[in-house]
């Protein structure tokens, strides 16, 4: 008799050898619980058959689950629907003219929508409560008089379809006239947006430090590749926003088009999970005539951005942004 010890990676070679022409089969775990029962008083199952079904039901689980979204990417989803719905802002709005935050508990989620910049005022918030599959929206601005295009105090749905044909229609680089307009409007009213300026350099630092730190041990738990990854975030983005065949194959990887940084597909801690955010470009259009003109915009084009969860492959988060209004 060979008593020769063997690896566990010797082990599990083995395993897989024995597996490799094996067909998956739902109902085997099933199976053998109902063999054991009936076998448990003449013989015992031995352990190396178990582990071996065990593997195999795994391996049946990981094919049939697919992607798995996060509550927080499925509330988000029904948010933004709702919003389109309630007051017609579309999801080439949302991506455009507005920036986005999430709270959730665990009772609700509740998904805002608030104007970008200097559009604060005029477009106002827009509050998409999340309970029990079911959304409900509101509008700071609800009630208000948005007649009479971009003069009137209160911008809506009318003044948006007119700032997206504006910005579809020229290639002007700098800010578009509307822009001007509501930051006078905000004014007048004493309610401009300010930002907090740039942070100092011991700021910068700190925050550099921690997103290293965190990076570091995103990284350090990853289960997946990030050829896997990208892969599962390419789903995502199919089945969040809808895209067309023909869209799928023209979106592009920041990181296998080698257009990449530290602010592309990077690892990091997100709500205080383990994330590999991934960057994509969605570009149909024609570039222009004139040099360093942006490409006719199509619907659906811009940057999309996808969070995996390193360990599980849950999509933890997505975002869209037309870049119509230089939205970051």
């Amino acid at each position: 008799m060979n008593n020769k010890k063997i690896s566990a990676d010797e082990f599990h070679a083995s395993v897989e050898r024995q597996l490799s022409g094996l067909k998956p089969d739902p109902w085997l775990a099933q199976r053998i619980e109902a063999s054991e029962k009936e076998e448990k008083s003449v013989k015992k199952i031995s352990a190396t058959f178990i582990l071996l079904a065990a593997i195999i039901c795994v391996s049946v689980t990981a094919l049939a689950a697919g992607l798995i979204f996060s509550r927080k990417v499925d509330d988000m989803t029904l948010a933004s629907r709702e919003l389109e719905k309630a007051y017609g802002i579309t999801s080439t709005m949302q991506g455009s003219y507005f920036v986005r935050e999430v709270e959730q508990t665990d009772q609700e989620t509740v998904v805002s929508f608030a104007g970008l910049e200097n559009l604060r005022y005029v477009l106002g918030e827009y509050t998409v409560t999340v309970k029990d599959g079911k959304a409900t929206a509101i509008w700071s601005r609800d009630g208000e008089d948005t007649a009479g295009g971009f003069e009137a105090d209160a911008w809506g749905v009318e003044q948006l379809n007119a700032m997206l044909d504006w910005d579809k229609n020229n290639r002007d680089p700098n800010q578009p006239d509307y822009y001007p307009l509501a930051a006078e409007i905000a004014q007048r009213h004493q309610a401009e947006y300010r930002c907090d300026g740039m942070p100092s350099e011991d700021e910068i630092n700190t925050l550099t430090k921690l997103r290293q730190e965190e990076a570091d041990q995103s990284r350090s738990v990853a289960k997946l590749t990030e050829k896997e990854m990208i892969e599962l975030a390419r789903q995502a983005i199919a089945s969040v926003y809808n895209l067309t065949d023909d869209q799928m194959n023209l979106l592009k990887c920041f990181q296998e088009t080698g257009n990449i940084d530290e602010d592309t597909c990077y690892y990091g801690i997100e709500d205080e999970k383990p994330v590999f955010s991934v960057w994509f470009n969605l570009c149909q259009g024609q570039t222009g005539s004139t040099p360093g003109t942006r490409p006719d915009f199509v619907e659906k084009d811009g940057i999309y951005v996808v969070d995996v969860n390193v360990e599980t492959g849950v999509i933890e988060s997505t975002l869209y942004d037309s870049g119509l209004c230089a939205n970051e």
